[in-house]
């Protein structure tokens, strides 16, 4: 297998595992937010483990969903400036801005996991779980990104894929 191939197949098998992951959070949200307005309007009790159950599933809906529009080379930069540059400029910050990026994930990458071992000795209040189920979607966002962006700024090199932010339309097929 070439880089390439093995990199289409990251992004394509990443994608399609935070879709589903996205959209099962989405319905698993719904439903536990379901049950428990149900549970409070014919019975008035009020289910607490839900409010942090929703936390936690939110901050992993967070964190993967930016993942879902570095994959699409979607993420927004800031580029006024750069339209009214010569273009060979263009690339060059476009270049710049994606190590930026890199640079920016393997930062958060390496906090994150530096930080879990800290926040795993504390417990939620309702559920009693290790607070380091909040930075699990961090980590995995993180490392997520970081290999896209890598992947990305690789075929930004060679000319197969736009600036960041130009989207996947900029690039040739893969």
């Amino acid at each position: 297998m070439t880089w390439e191939s093995l990199a289409s197949a990251y992004l394509r098998w990443s994608g399609f595992s935070l879709r589903v992951f996205s959209v099962t959070v989405v319905a698993t949200m719904t439903i536990i937010n379901a049950v428990n307005i149900t549970s409070r309007a014919l019975f008035g009790v009020d289910f607490e483990w839900t409010q942090e159950l929703l936390m936690i599933c939110a901050m992993g809906l967070y964190f993967l969903s930016v993942a879902l529009i570095t994959k699409a080379n979607g993420d927004i930069r800031i580029d006024a400036v750069l339209r009214v540059l010569p273009h060979g400029w263009q690339s060059a910050f476009g270049v710049l801005a994606r190590l930026s990026a890199l640079a920016f994930q393997c930062c958060v990458l390496w906090f994150a996991i530096d930080t879990i071992g800290f926040v795993s000795v504390f417990r939620t209040p309702v559920l009693e779980i290790s607070e380091a189920v909040f930075f699990v979607p961090v980590i995995a966002g993180a490392a997520d990104m970081a290999i896209t962006e890598a992947i990305y700024l690789t075929r930004q090199f060679s000319g197969a894929v736009g600036a960041p932010g130009s989207g996947l339309s900029a690039s040739r097929a893969h």
